[in-house]
């Protein structure tokens, strides 16, 4: 029997095969405590997360460096992600970026403007145990910045699809 009819009543109220394991989807936010803000330059800059709303994850497991390892058995993640930055010149260009490994796979950019959030819209991308999930940070143009830390200012949240 299929796991979706789990937990679905037949047609006299009954539940189909309780006996078939839930299988429970993880989301997991990783946020920065120990850090007030993040400086960075026109080279990409991880993120040092170092909280996680659940330390018992085997499925997204926060590393010494700040980066999210892919645990067993996901094979698709929603991710996405937020920081506030200062504000920047008619020049300046600011780019907040996800890498699973050493590839973007999701971005948006700012290039004018005062101090604001900036984030990254969820989305799905493929995976593999071992792969390495990091969002981090980068400008160009006179490109020095500061990105504000704290849990409710920066975050990445991963979810498996």
């Amino acid at each position: 029997m299929n796991e979706c009819l789990r937990d679905r009543p037949d047609n006299t109220g009954r539940i189909l095969n309780p006996h078939i394991p839930r299988y429970e989807k993880e989301s997991v936010t990783f946020t920065i405590q120990n850090t007030d803000e993040v400086v960075f330059s026109n080279t990409y800059k991880k993120f040092p997360f170092d909280t996680t709303s659940d330390e018992n994850s085997k499925k997204f497991i926060l590393q010494e460096e700040g980066t999210v390892k892919i645990g067993k058995g996901v094979t698709k993640i929603a991710v996405s992600g937020s920081t506030s930055l200062s504000g920047v010149s008619e020049t300046q260009i600011r780019r907040l970026s996800i890498f699973k490994n050493d590839n973007i796979v999701n971005r948006t950019q700012m290039s004018y403007g005062g101090y604001q959030s900036f984030l990254l819209a969820p989305k799905i991308v493929d995976v593999t145990e071992g792969d390495i999930i990091s969002m981090q940070i980068t400008g160009s143009n006179n490109p020095s910045g500061i990105a504000s830390c704290g849990t409710e200012i920066t975050f990445m949240t991963l979810q498996e699809v």
